[in-house]
């Protein structure tokens, strides 16, 4: 039971830990951890060495890895400038709006069922 955080696993391990959750507009993870997506929040995770894409990089939609802290992984279709079948696109806080993001991208909702906290999180993207 890892609530308000979720039980995760170690990309090196593989041994599973209770991760805190954090918001991705504001970095509020402790010290050697960074705020990473998970499918409905995100956690304060572990940095492995693929986590370096921005916007428009590739990323890994099953693991949800590949992006910089507080960047999200979304399908290539909607992410302007994407080459592959997934890429990282920055969040936003969708109370802000669409100004956050560079056009033709939208603060749009990131997550379709989001766990509680996480309703005004937001992903920059072109809805389809």
């Amino acid at each position: 039971d890892c609530e308000p955080g979720k039980c995760t696993q170690s990309p090196y391990t593989g041994t599973t830990f209770c991760a805190e959750s954090c918001d991705p507009l504001e970095s509020s993870c402790p010290q050697g951890l960074v705020c990473r997506q998970a499918n409905d929040r995100f956690l304060c995770g572990m940095k492995i060495e693929i986590d370096t894409g921005l916007t428009g990089d590739n990323c890994d939609l099953t693991s949800l890895r590949g992006c910089v802290e507080n960047h999200a992984c979304l399908a290539g279709a909607t992410v302007p400038g994407c080459g592959s079948e997934s890429c990282c696109t920055n969040t936003c806080d969708l109370e802000l709006g669409d100004e956050q993001c560079v056009a033709p991208s939208l603060c749009r909702p990131l997550f379709g069922e989001p766990a509680p906290g996480f309703e005004g999180i937001g992903a920059c993207y072109v809805p389809i």
